[in-house]
């Protein structure tokens, strides 16, 4: 086989990974995610060995394309994903400072200037 096949293959093949990986993204699956990520890897470092000199211009163009825009909506879901956590994150935090009642370091129920999320005591 050709090593412009095996590009054309392995750029399709990364296309399609791209698509689930928008998939997961969607469906907020961390889990799979986590796995598609280290596929790419993987698939960058194939890409890095091979020739596409048997490969018109335009084909890789229009896969690179393909591949760019893919990444791009990825990148964005990625995003949104991040600022909906930090939104819930914030969210919880402004009503534990309302709440602010807890146990005192000496036993005692009052009110604390800065209550935790987490625990931190031993």
């Amino acid at each position: 086989m050709k090593s412009s096949t095996n590009l054309k293959e392995i750029l399709q093949q990364f296309l399609a990974l791209l698509k689930v990986e928008k998939t997961a993204l969607i469906k907020n699956d961390g889990q799979q995610i986590e796995e598609i990520v280290k596929e790419k890897q993987s698939f960058l470092k194939m890409m890095q060995e091979l020739d596409p000199s048997d490969m018109t211009e335009q084909e890789v163009v229009e896969d690179v394309r393909k591949i760019q825009e893919l990444q791009e909506t990825n990148l964005m879901l990625t995003k949104q994903a991040l600022q909906f956590q930090e939104g819930v994150l914030d969210a919880i935090s402004k009503t534990a400072k309302k709440s602010g009642h807890t146990y005192s370091k000496k036993g005692t129920y009052a009110a604390s200037k800065h209550p935790n999320l987490i625990n931190q005591s031993i």
